[in-house]
């Protein structure tokens, strides 16, 4: 049924001739970089291809859909490295472990693994020597009947005079050895959601206007209405204002101005989560600080990807991409 229906979608594309699995490669090669073009089904279905040159296809598509909306990139780093590599070329592991690496170097968080880094206070042992909390480390204390100025101490029972407790539990990581990463707060993926319950994708409404538009006092009347021009002496004589409007209705006394703020989108960025791309690039903001790979054409079919125009029957060297894929993080990983 599922392969039915995207023999259907694809041919309906004025596509080459092709078996549902080919048509399925044309399409996801030929729009691995416009991630809009391909729906969820057929990311789907590419992703479990027993063919790996569509699996791959797909993978490419997904990760050009995180670099486009900001979300899932946790999703694609996963599905890069546990994507079956049976029916590639040599190289196809370290290949996809390059695009992985790339990504959580580009997009996750750089000081730490997993939200966690190592402890400070016991230097991830998880263990560490705390002093005495009773004398304070000094071994004796003040005896409870000392008076007045008397100097005079007792062996500290709590510690029976160590002064300290070698390999106790670390207070600041409970024996786990690491802690919460505190530049990414836990949550080194920068499309986590925000904790903001308004902010959707990193923005949030706008509190300065409605919608993206402001509803302001007209400058030229009162409540709609001014004294007429020829009204003369103290003649109560006025007349509707045509200068104000809102929604479409004249004189009314406001007028519908767009929102300097937000730009009439109605929405700003999240000063909480800084927005769904504020950890990318050092902070720089925005899809395009995200550089996954650079890209070559394909020698052997001239960037087509396709030779035959009627046939869906991809260059067995960019397998129909018609570019080869040279990841960032090690450009040397690219497939044969």
């Amino acid at each position: 049924m599922i392969a039915a229906a995207l023999l259907v979608s694809l041919l309906a594309q004025d596509e080459p001739a092709g078996t549902p699995e080919q048509l399925l490669h044309y399409r996801l090669a030929r729009h691995y970089a416009q991630p809009s073009q391909v729906d969820a089904a057929q990311e789907a279905a590419g992703l479990a291809s027993c063919s790996f040159s569509t699996r791959y296809c797909a993978a490419l598509v997904q990760l050009s859909r995180c670099v486009d909306t900001g979300r899932g990139y946790e999703n694609a780093c996963q599905s890069l490295l546990r994507l079956s590599c049976a029916g590639g070329p040599p190289g196809a592991a370290d290949h996809l472990k390059a695009l992985a690496a790339t990504l959580k170097d580009s997009v996750g968080c750089r000081d730490c693994k997993e939200g966690k880094v190592p402890c400070a206070a016991c230097q991830g042992k998880g263990r560490v020597d705390l002093p005495c909390n009773a004398c304070k480390g000094a071994g004796r204390v003040r005896p409870s009947g000392a008076v007045g100025g008397t100097d005079a101490s007792v062996k500290c029972r709590n510690c029976d005079g160590q002064r300290i407790f070698k390999n106790a539990t670390c207070p600041a990581c409970s024996r786990s050895g690491v802690t919460v990463c505190e530049r990414c707060k836990g949550k080194p993926w920068p499309d986590t959601k925000c904790s903001v319950p308004g902010c959707k994708d990193g923005r949030i409404p706008c509190a300065a206007c409605q919608g993206g538009w402001q509803v302001l006092k007209c400058p030229f009347c009162e409540g709609g209405r001014f004294r007429a021009p020829g009204a003369v002496g103290e003649a109560d004589v006025t007349v509707k204002c045509r200068n104000c409007e809102v929604d479409g209705q004249q004189g009314n006394g406001t007028l519908k101005t767009e929102c300097p703020i937000c730009r009439r989108t109605g929405r700003v960025t999240c000063d909480a989560c800084g927005g769904a791309f504020s950890r990318k690039a050092g902070g720089a903001g925005g899809p395009a600080s995200v550089r996954l790979f650079s890209t070559e054409n394909c020698l052997d079919c001239n960037g087509t990807g396709w030779p035959q125009a009627e046939k869906a029957v991809p260059c067995l060297r960019c397998r129909g991409l018609g570019v080869r894929i040279k990841p960032a993080a090690d450009p040397s990983k690219t497939l044969d």
